[in-house]
């Protein structure tokens, strides 16, 4: 009812009311598959093998020096991990490094807000062919499971909808977002925006399990 209402709206958003009409034919496929709730006797099962295997959860970012001081010894399913910095300090590329490093054995979706796909992937051939050659260079970054998009200001229910659709088809494992003061979302003012933003990439995060 929601959408429809939205839709019969002057001046609406045709992209923000496609999105919510697939957020709600997700929920309702989501509802069909069983409640998301489990007994205590599995969660502390699955706490108990996270103990015991880590390495099945715990994703390396491959840089030891930040893995140390993660706890686990690295990123984990259902984390929010923000990447800080004034501008020009490389969060950019650390961001994509990690994207990289975790897409050689798993899938990883990116969103580049203020970068187009073609220019993310001529700084990682640049960086790569200094190491190695041009040729090697992009054969090994053609081979990652990375997946880009580079739509401008994106809300929080385009990356919900690309994330859902890329775990049903290919698996996910994480989400690289760049960056998050571009992205739109709701609030009186800006620190409310970012704030209401964090906590659905959150949402978004322990939803998927990435």
């Amino acid at each position: 009812a929601g959408v429809t209402a939205d839709a019969h709206q002057i001046g609406a958003d045709p992209k923000a009311i496609a999105e919510a009409a697939e957020s709600a034919f997700l929920a309702v496929l989501d509802d069909t598959r069983g409640s998301d709730d489990i007994s205590f006797e599995e969660a502390v099962k699955r706490a108990v093998d996270a103990r015991e295997s880590p390495e099945k959860s715990v994703l390396p970012t491959g840089l030891h020096n930040i893995d140390r001081m993660l706890t686990g010894g690295g990123m984990k399913p259902g984390q929010l991990v923000v990447i800080a910095g004034r501008p020009s300090m490389g969060k950019t590329a650390l961001g994509f490094n990690i994207a990289e490093h975790v897409a050689v054995t798993k899938p990883v979706l990116g969103f580049s807000l203020e970068m187009e796909s073609a220019d993310v992937a001529d700084r990682s051939l640049t960086y790569h062919a200094s190491l190695t050659d041009r040729d090697q260079a992009a054969i090994y970054l053609m081979d990652l499971k990375l997946r880009l998009d580079d739509s401008p200001a994106v809300t929080l229910g385009h990356i919900r909808l690309r994330a859902r659709r890329m775990k049903r088809k290919h698996g996910l494992s994480l989400i690289v977002v760049d960056y998050l003061q571009l992205m739109s979302g709701r609030g009186d003012n800006r620190e409310q925006e970012i704030s209401s933003l964090s906590r659905g990439l959150k949402a978004v995060a322990k939803e998927l399990r990435v």
